[in-house]
């Protein structure tokens, strides 16, 4: 079954695979961000600034039949972290992939899928952010968020080098950035640890971190106290 299955990739915006998508969008329900000339004018208005990689357009069919059209690109985002993320972000309010009306994926092949497209892409990234992403709209449901269950709305897919040393070099942090300075300023306090946190505990650590944000935002003077009320009622600290 598996076989049915067949993708292409595209790190360019041509003539030909605007072609393509502009038939593909004619037959089935789209929305105006998910358009051939929505993607086409933002990547020409895109491509000259400094964060900006590549295109990174998936085609998925079955059986030879086009099915999804998948529209990413490749930005670099703090510390030169190169990510994967929809083209058009944060410009385009909903995100979704463009599907065959109707059509229906099966979890085990969109996961093959999907699998083999991240790991054909996998020395050119550091992280996944999938947004502001839709369970369905029209007559299509978004297959991310139906069988990838510990994904949401705002997906984030870590695919970092796992020895911290190895992956500074490979991004470019310098000793002396923010970062390190804050680190080494820490040091002087105590010994420094970094864990994950059990599931259990994510309520008191978030409690934490926005209770001393809350501090420093207070000491700056840079929100008011009503946002600082908002804040404490969102998050019941």
């Amino acid at each position: 079954m598996t076989e049915n299955y067949t993708y292409t990739l595209h790190e360019k915006i041509d003539d030909d695979l605007i072609n393509t998508w502009n038939l593909f969008e004619k037959k089935n329900v789209s929305m105006i961000f998910q358009s051939a000339n929505w993607v086409k004018y933002w990547n020409d208005t895109y491509s000259s600034s400094h964060d900006y990689i590549q295109p990174v357009i998936i085609f998925i069919y079955y059986k030879s039949s086009l099915v999804m059209i998948l529209p990413l690109c490749i930005k670099k985002i703090n510390f030169n972290i190169k990510s994967l993320t929809w083209l058009g972000y944060p410009y385009n309010d909903i995100c979704f992939p463009l599907i065959k009306n109707n059509f229906k994926f099966d979890e085990i092949n969109f996961k093959h899928v999907y699998k083999e497209i991240i790991n054909s892409l996998k020395s050119k990234l550091d992280i996944i952010i999938l947004n502001n992403q839709l369970l369905e709209y029209g007559v299509n449901k978004n297959p991310f968020l139906i069988f990838f269950k510990s994904f949401n709305s705002n997906i984030n897919y870590q695919i970092t080098n796992e020895d911290f040393e190895e992956y500074k070099k490979e991004v470019g942090l310098k000793d002396n950035s923010g970062v390190f300075k804050k680190i080494k300023m820490l040091k002087k306090l105590g010994e420094i640890k970094f864990v994950f946190s059990e599931k259990k505990d994510i309520r008191k650590v978030s409690n934490f971190i926005f209770n001393n944000k809350i501090l420093q935002y207070e000491k700056k003077k840079k929100i008011t106290y009503l946002k600082i009320d908002l804040i404490k009622l969102l998050f019941k600290i």
